[in-house]
């Protein structure tokens, strides 16, 4: 339906991702992001290419021919990690004592992180408030560029 499956995805460090062209059109997947810059050409109807990601970041993904198509993969340095439900809620479990530091992303606001510690056999209680802007940033092609009669 020229759109990615998942708006968001979340990778540990070092995880392989297959990106598949379910549609019946061509599409070209890239990313120009500094934590992972790919392009992954023409990919016909049924077809898939996998990429490696090596650096935590946050990699925002794509489409060259249709500019509407957008996705942003989390690529973290851990598994410890949690998507809110609807509410908004989380839960983190399984963290080992120590000295952490958190950080919240949403697609719509700046990350932000902060600093805590995790003592043996208490629960961290967290709260965040993020600001969300509703305009959706507008993005260049592959080749740095406005897309051609998109209105971007």
């Amino acid at each position: 339906d020229i759109s990615f499956t998942k708006r968001v995805t979340v990778l540990t460090r070092g995880q392989k991702l297959k990106i598949l062209n379910e549609d019946s059109i061509i599409h070209n997947i890239f990313s120009t992001s500094k934590a992972k810059s790919f392009d992954i050409g023409m990919n016909a109807p049924d077809t898939s290419k996998e990429i490696k990601f090596d650096k935590t970041g946050i990699v925002k993904v794509h489409c060259n021919i249709h500019p509407n198509m957008k996705s942003n993969i989390l690529v973290l340095p851990n598994n410890l990690y949690s998507k809110t439900n609807e509410k908004g809620e989380y839960s983190i479990k399984n963290i080992p004592p120590g000295k952490y530091k958190i950080y919240v992303w949403h697609e719509h606001s700046k990350p932000i992180s902060k600093k805590f510690r995790i003592k043996e056999g208490k629960r961290l209680l967290k709260n965040w408030k993020i600001k969300l802007t509703k305009k959706t940033k507008k993005h260049l092609n592959k080749f740095g560029r406005p897309y051609q009669n998109s209105g971007y």
